[in-house]
């Protein structure tokens, strides 16, 4: 009977941990879009032919974002052990995954300068610098309560 308990209150924490995360992921994802849509003026028109492709995109970046981070952990634990050769390998595998992100991006604004102004294309890195100050105000805010 304490086994089963044990076990109903694991996978319990373990789907509450799940939703959480879920909901953190969902807050970003609309921090995101609100400031986006703030920088890039987008009405309700080019959102909705907006989003869609950005968020394509974004799903693409951050594939290769995992595989970039996991050649870098692979560099980092295991500096001291890895040859030559093997050290040229992976930082060629994270030149060539930098170069990736690029043609992405590179992709994407094309795309992108179908459906909304060149102009509003344009602030998209402005866009992007505000969504990451947002989350640091957050997570400064969040780091201060906690410090408390």
């Amino acid at each position: 009977m304490k086994k089963s308990r044990l076990a109903l209150l694991i996978l319990l924490l373990c789907v509450n941990i799940g939703a959480m995360a879920q909901d953190a992921q969902q807050q970003i994802q609309t921090i995101r879009k609100n400031a986006y849509t703030r920088v890039l003026s987008l009405t309700d028109e080019e959102a909705a032919k907006f989003w869609p492709v950005f968020d394509e995109m974004q799903a693409k970046l951050n594939e290769i974002n995992k595989q970039a981070k996991i050649e870098r952990l692979n560099i980092a634990d295991n500096y001291s052990k890895l040859t030559d050769k093997q050290m040229e390998r992976a930082l060629d595998n994270l030149i060539a995954l930098e170069q990736q992100r690029l043609d992405i991006k590179k992709e994407y604004y094309a795309k992108f300068k179908k459906l909304i102004p060149i102009k509003k294309v344009a602030l998209i890195p402005k866009a992007d610098r505000e969504f990451r100050k947002e989350l640091l105000k957050i997570y400064k805010k969040l780091k201060d309560a906690d410090d408390e």
